[in-house]
């Protein structure tokens, strides 16, 4: 079984992995390109972005074999750059890991209307404003501009944290903000996994369930054991 996700410019089509799958191509749409127009592939896995392939009608690259591999839980996102419309991921259902083509075609290859379920279709959501990451609701309030946060990277943030009778316990909203280094540890975990590839400028606001807070211990005394924890962040600086 196979369906394809058609990507339009200026969009980024992201998800959290829910069945390990496999890409094989990237076809190029000729009807949406002009001739001199050269379409970059790209792909963020956790917050890494890589090239993945050049699609060019001048130049004669209208498909490019691929073989990438993404596992479960992963968080994922697709999008161009150079203009026109771009991947069409198409999956096979097996037991092994699926496979998925990546085309510059709006339309999939459909041999019976009943192959392409909607729910994996939908599940592609096209710059997104709710996201579930590790059991969380992360809301994109504002998206910034420039470098896009990744793990490693020094970061500067204001925040106000609440619980979900809105009583307040926490906030930094001062001088350069509250800083410290992503995915080390030095913060809860919801954090290390939430904020991750946003930009500076950008907003989000986070649910953290106690699993991705402070658990059943809390933090006493201003935490209590097993709280639901919501943050309302706002990315500052990326050193």
């Amino acid at each position: 079984m196979f369906w394809g996700l058609s990507l339009d410019p200026a969009k980024r089509y992201a998800k959290v992995v829910d069945d390990a799958f496999h890409i094989s191509a990237a076809v190029l749409d000729t009807t949406s390109v002009t001739d001199d127009e050269i379409i970059r592939v790209m792909v963020e896995v956790e917050g890494y972005e890589t090239l993945i392939c050049n699609l060019s009608k001048k130049l004669g690259i209208l498909q490019c074999p691929l073989d990438l591999q993404f596992m479960e839980g992963s968080r994922i996102a697709f999008y161009t750059l150079g203009g026109a419309k771009t991947p069409e991921v198409k999956k096979a259902e097996n037991k092994t890991p699926k496979k998925e083509a990546v085309t510059m075609n709006g339309t999939p290859k459909q041999k019976k209307p009943e192959n392409t379920p909607a729910q994996d279709r939908n599940s592609w959501i096209a710059n997104p404003k709710t996201m579930k990451i590790g059991g969380m609701k992360v809301e994109e309030l504002k998206v910034g501009k420039d470098q896009r946060l990744k793990p490693g990277n020094m970061v500067f943030m204001y925040y106000e944290g609440r619980f979900p009778n809105g009583k307040m316990f926490d906030k930094c909203q001062v001088g350069k903000g509250f800083g410290f280094r992503l995915g080390r540890g030095e913060v809860i975990k919801g954090w290390d996994m939430a904020i991750v590839g946003m930009q500076p400028g950008g907003k989000r606001k986070i649910v953290c369930p106690p699993k991705m807070a402070y658990g059943e211990r809390g933090a006493p005394p201003d935490i209590p054991p097993n709280s639901t924890l919501i943050f309302n962040i706002e990315l500052k600086t990326i050193k």
